[in-house]
């Protein structure tokens, strides 16, 4: 419970909101059309992240009608801001973790490389954190950021240490899943050795700086599976021993 703030505990967390999308979203065939090519995994990240954003925007309208007669409005508009933009974060991560999913490319979320609390924090691992401290050849690192102008800094240092301390090798890639980029961070990113997907709508504005689709990351998810020699149909058994 949030005392100081207690607005923030009437609204549903990121993953409610993000389930609750999805419900609505099936009953239109999402998941199948996804399958089928109709809509493409770019569009349906977009969609979802849309949908998740004014969902979550209708819960706040409602907390803030409600308190900012009897709380300091500055206050609440400020910690609605931050929280806004940490769950935008969460929900960005959530979406590209149902996709890969959705397409049996085994993940996990949220994990610590090397383990315990003073490790790196890696947004999502495929195809697990066993397989990474196995053999850091036979695994990605997926790093994500929704404002990348203002933080695209952060993967770039996280690389560094990764790679100078802990000796991962260069498969770490980097995804938005906004055209909220440059062709300066492209471009120098790329120059890191740090794959850059964007979506497909402004890939061809980055092409030549060495960026990729968005669509294409699950395709060489699934070439990178299959030349390290792990399975990846099915996600209770995937990992190579």
């Amino acid at each position: 419970m949030k005392k100081d703030s207690p607005w923030l505990n009437e609204i549903p967390k990121a993953k409610v909101i993000f389930d609750e999308v999805l419900k609505e979203l099936q009953k239109d065939n999402f998941e199948t059309k996804i399958k089928n090519g109709q809509i493409s995994l770019s569009q349906a990240s977009q969609l979802l992240e849309n949908k998740c954003h004014e969902q979550y925007r209708k819960y706040e309208k409602e907390v803030k009608n409600r308190y900012i007669v009897i709380h300091d409005p500055v206050k609440l508009e400020s910690s609605l801001s931050q929280s806004r933009m940490a769950r935008a974060g969460e929900t960005v991560e959530m979406i590209l973790q149902y996709l890969l999913r959705l397409l049996n490319i085994p993940c996990e979320r949220n994990v610590r490389y090397p383990k315990g609390r003073d490790g790196e924090s890696l947004d999502i691992v495929v195809p697990n954190i066993e397989q990474l401290q196995h053999d850091p050849t036979k695994a990605v690192i997926i790093s994500i950021k929704r404002n990348v102008r203002e933080r695209w800094r952060e993967v770039v240092g996280e690389a560094y240490i990764l790679r100078g301390i802990h000796k991962i090798p260069d498969n770490i890639w980097f995804v938005t899943i906004t055209c909220d980029i440059s062709s300066y961070i492209v471009d120098s990113m790329s120059k890191l050795n740090i794959r850059v997907y964007v979506p497909d709508e402004c890939f061809k504005e980055y092409e030549c700086y060495g960026a990729r689709p968005i669509s294409k990351m699950f395709d060489d998810l699934v070439e990178f599976l299959k030349d390290k020699g792990i399975r990846y149909g099915n996600l209770e058994d995937f990992f190579e021993k």
